[in-house]
């Protein structure tokens, strides 16, 4: 895993690589509201899901589970625990 930053400072919290090949970009806050994430949290990962080739990207939060298509950028919204559970469980 790694950080990606561009040109303007977007930043995504995580690119998840495999074989040296993008597979999963993560970004992560603590807000436990649709209202409470920032638009800099899912512009940054719609950013790089462009500039990397991606249809999607992950956003763990506190609480929130949602999925919305932004600028053609599918960004699934999961909480922390749902997210934890699931990965434990595949890397286990």
């Amino acid at each position: 895993m790694a950080k990606r930053k561009d040109y303007a400072g977007h930043e995504v919290d995580f690119v998840v690589l495999c074989n040296k090949a993008v597979e999963e970009l993560i970004q992560v806050t603590f807000a436990q509201s649709m209202a409470e994430i920032s638009e800099r949290e899912t512009k940054a990962l719609v950013k790089a899901a462009k500039l990397l080739h991606k249809p999607s990207g992950t956003l763990i939060t506190w609480d929130v589970e949602h999925q919305a298509a932004i600028n053609d950028v599918i960004i699934t919204y999961t909480p922390l625990s749902k997210w934890l559970s699931t990965h434990h469980n595949n890397h286990a």
